[in-house]
């Protein structure tokens, strides 16, 4: 008969193997990115929803007031990013915005609007989290985990379209666009499950993607045009795309073991 010890290493084996993410990827938060080439079916204009699993080398930036890391982002000149970011002051607690460049913010004019998720909801996390970031109809929302709690959205005009640079930026993971080659605002931590859709996301898509804390199988989800499983099918240092568009990633400073074992 096998002893409870010898019982729990068998079940914890068990729930690894079951685990439909096995590998993610860390980040150093120095000059650690991907970088994936920007293609016509990653720049939706009407809906946007980008879903990615993130877990902060810590939740709290420490240092000064002015720091931001960003787990993803082609912001410059248009696009968009999410961003960890002191909410303000050396000692602030953090928070995490979205913000996306659009065609009317209401006054007739272009600019950006950031939804945001509070620095006392983010205060409360650890771990691995799932953030979920929507467009649609002139409004950005956040949901972390599925929950709209200490959420603040953001709204331009409804008739609001997304804007892109001119000379288009590709997408960073683990980092912003700095230009078309060098990251900035880079991510301390690990990225799994990167996933973007040209369509906002319902309740129910964001349910199946949370899958109670596990990331699932997005396999034939309506609107998927981007999947990058951050280390599950790749071969370093491509990040492969799972989407039927073959837009891969390329892991850019960064070395094969940066691909680990730590995932939701």
């Amino acid at each position: 008969m096998l002893s409870l010890r010898q019982a729990l290493s068998l079940d914890s084996i068990r729930n690894i193997g079951s685990k439909f993410s096995k590998l993610s990827t860390n980040f150093d938060g120095i000059d650690d990115c991907v970088i994936i080439a920007q293609s016509a079916a990653l720049r939706p204009t009407d809906e946007l929803s980008i879903s990615l699993w993130m877990k902060p080398t810590e939740w709290q930036i420490s240092g000064s007031a002015s720091d931001t890391q960003d787990p993803i982002g082609c912001l410059s000149s248009g696009g968009w990013r999410v961003k960890m970011v002191k909410a303000g002051g050396a000692s602030a607690a953090t928070k995490i915005d979205f913000e996306i460049r659009v065609s009317d913010i209401g006054d007739g004019s272009a600019n950006y609007i950031t939804a945001t998720i509070a620095s006392g909801t983010v205060s409360g996390f650890s771990g691995w989290v799932n953030i979920i970031a929507t467009y649609k109809d002139g409004v950005a929302k956040l949901f972390h985990n599925t929950s709209t709690s200490g959420v603040t959205n953001a709204t331009g005009d409804s008739s609001a379209t997304i804007v892109y640079a001119g000379s288009p930026k590709p997408i960073f993971i683990g980092a912003d666009a700095g230009s078309a080659t060098a990251p900035e605002q880079e991510f301390s931590g690990s990225v799994d499950e990167v996933a973007i859709f040209n369509t906002e996301l319902s309740s129910a898509n964001r349910t199946a993607i949370y899958n109670g804390g596990k990331p699932a199988d997005l396999t034939g989800m309506s609107g998927l045009v981007g999947w990058w499983r951050m280390g599950d099918d790749a071969t370093f240092p491509t990040i492969p795309d799972a989407s039927s568009n073959s837009n891969n990633g390329t892991m850019t400073n960064m070395v094969s073991g940066d691909i680990t074992t730590d995932t939701p």
